[in-house]
């Protein structure tokens, strides 16, 4: 009598761990792949971000006589750039926000009225928060609750302080190319200067005399508006560089490895 064998289909151990190898491996190369190109989607959204800002810039500066002044509310309040600038951006919150700053690190809303408090400032990866406020007696009332990622170049204002007119950009500015207007930033606003320096930490801010531009928030880099209206990709080291004020000096810096 003739028996039949049956053979039964199936992987043998070496089969599967050989298919579980390959899967392995095609993970790991796609991983970084898709971390890449999701990284470069979000430092181009950031540069659409910025080129938004200086196109309203560009408007706003054709609007008022070449140059960009504080100017206030109706209720004696003062503007911030973002505000100053809001009626040539339709989309002031979104644009505010890097993508890879969105977050900011304290999200209690805190009192409704009184003085200003201080809110922790951005970094790398979290955005800064502020808020505005108008006067209405007998207290301050909270006009908008702001956060965002960039930060201006204060000298490029005109606003009643004590800083020297030497230090201003003048308007209109001949190099407008290489001035920095506003850029991926851990404060809303800053005056860079001569004595500025890297942070010793460049995914955190540092309180004394620092250059709050210099984060790596884009693999050691940021992203930059100039006057002219266009934006670049700026080194961290490029950015001691640059014709911040009229009176900058720029000069070569050895920013520290994140």
């Amino acid at each position: 009598m003739t028996r039949l064998r049956i053979h039964r289909g199936g992987f043998s151990l070496v089969e599967l761990i050989t298919v579980v190898g390959v899967l392995a491996l095609l993970i790991g190369i796609l991983v970084p792949v898709v971390s890449t190109a999701r990284r470069q989607a979000r430092a181009t959204r950031c540069i659409a971000n910025l080129q938004q800002w200086g196109q309203a810039f560009q408007m706003y500066a054709s609007a008022y006589n070449h140059s960009f002044a504080m100017h206030s509310a109706p209720d004696a309040t003062e503007l911030l750039w973002w505000e100053v600038l809001a009626e040539f951006n339709s989309d002031i919150r979104g644009s505010l926000l890097c993508p890879e700053a969105v977050d900011a690190r304290d999200e209690s809303r805190g009192p409704g009225d009184g003085v200003q408090l201080n809110y922790p400032p951005g970094s790398a990866s979290y955005a800064w928060r502020a808020r505005t406020y108008s006067v209405a007696a007998p207290v301050w009332t909270v006009r908008g609750d702001w956060r965002g990622s960039y930060g201006l170049n204060y000298w490029v204002l005109r606003p009643n302080t004590k800083f020297q007119a030497s230090e201003l950009v003048r308007f209109p500015p001949k190099d407008s190319a290489s001035i920095p207007f506003l850029g991926d930033c851990t404060v809303p606003t800053d005056y860079p200067n001569s004595s500025n320096h890297p942070p010793r930490n460049l995914t955190e801010p540092e309180a004394k005399n620092t250059l709050p531009f210099c984060i790596d928030r884009h693999r050691m880099a940021v992203n930059m508006a100039f006057l002219d209206g266009h934006v670049e990709r700026v080194g961290l080291a490029e950015l001691f560089k640059l014709k911040w004020s009229e009176s900058y000096v720029p000069r070569d810096v050895v920013v520290p490895a994140p």
